[in-house]
C-alpha cells in the first residue's frame, strides 16, 4: 500500500537536499543539470509520456514534447523519482505519467512524488489569498487556480488533482475548473504556452562537453565529433552562428 505521507516527506527532503525552498517553484531544467541527468526532450506519437534508465552512476530520461508543457514538467518529476528515490531501479517500461495508477505501486509513487515535488503544500498555501480561507476551510477561486498552475508550471489537471487531494476543492469544483482551460488562462492575461505541445527537441547533458573535450585533445577526429553532435541534433557545421553578436 502506498503511503502518500511518506512520499511527501521524501519529496520535501529531496527539495531541501538540492536547495529548493519549501515555497518555491522547481526549475526543472536547472535541476537536471545540477543532478547530472542526461535528458532528451523530443516529440513522439501516442500517449507515451517518457521513460528513465539508470546504469551505475549514469541517469537518463526521455520526455515526450508532443504533450503540453505542464505535462512534460510532471513527467520530468515522475522520472526523477525512478532515478533518485526508487530502490533497485534500472529501467522503466512505458507508462503514462500522471495516471496515478493504483495497480502499479512504483508508478503511483512516482506520480505522487512529482506532485509533491512540483506543488509543495507550503508553496500553495502561500499563494492563496486571505479572503479564500473560510471558517470551513479553503474556497479557491479559478483566479487562484490559474495563478497556482502558472507559478508551479504544471497542467490544470495536475493542479486540480493536488488541490483536491489537499481538500481545497471538491469534486464539483474539480469538474467546473477542468473545462475551457486555455480560455480561462488567456482571460487572465496568460498565454497558452503551458497548455500546448512544444514539439521541441532538446538535449540536456554533459555529452557535448565530453565530445568537445575528446576532439580538442585529439582523441577523436573532427568528423567523429560532428557525427557525435548530430546524434543529439546539434549541427556544428550550420551557418546560423556565423554572424552571431557577442553580448
Amino acid at each position: 500500500m502506498v503511503k502518500s505521507s511518506v512520499i511527501e516527506k521524501t519529496a520535501n527532503e529531496f527539495r531541501l537536499k538540492w536547495g529548493i525552498g519549501n515555497n518555491s517553484a522547481t526549475n526543472l531544467r536547472s535541476l537536471l543539470i545540477k543532478l547530472n541527468v542526461s535528458a532528451y526532450f523530443k516529440p513522439m506519437s501516442g500517449s507515451f509520456s517518457g521513460m528513465a534508465i539508470k546504469q551505475g552512476i549514469h541517469r537518463f530520461m526521455l520526455v515526450n514534447t508532443s504533450q503540453n508543457l505542464g505535462r512534460q514538467n510532471f513527467t520530468t518529476g515522475h522520472e526523477l523519482y525512478h532515478l533518485f528515490v526508487q530502490e533497485n531501479f534500472i529501467a522503466e517500461t512505458t507508462y503514462k505519467a500522471g495516471a496515478f495508477n493504483r495497480f502499479n505501486e512504483d508508478e503511483m509513487k512516482a506520480d505522487l512524488f512529482s506532485s509533491f515535488l512540483l506543488m509543495p503544500k507550503d508553496g500553495i498555501l502561500s499563494l492563496i489569498p486571505d479572503d479564500e480561507f473560510t471558517q470551513n476551510g479553503v474556497s479557491i477561486s479559478l483566479d487562484t487556480v490559474v495563478k497556482l498552475e502558472q507559478y508551479f508550471q504544471v497542467s490544470r489537471g495536475a493542479m486540480l488533482y493536488r488541490l483536491k487531494d489537499l481538500g481545497y476543492i471538491d469534486s464539483a469544483k474539480y469538474s467546473e475548473y477542468s473545462i475551457n482551460v486555455i480560455k480561462s488562462a488567456r482571460r487572465r492575461g496568460f498565454n497558452d504556452e503551458l497548455y500546448t505541445s512544444t514539439q521541441e527537441t532538446d538535449f540536456i547533458s554533459n555529452y557535448g562537453d565530453l565530445a568537445n573535450y575528446l576532439v580538442e585533445t585529439s582523441k577523436i577526429s573532427d568528423g567523429d565529433y560532428f557525427s557525435l553532435m548530430m546524434d543529439i541534433d546539434v549541427d556544428i557545421l550550420s551557418n546560423n552562428y556565423d554572424n552571431e553578436v557577442e553580448i
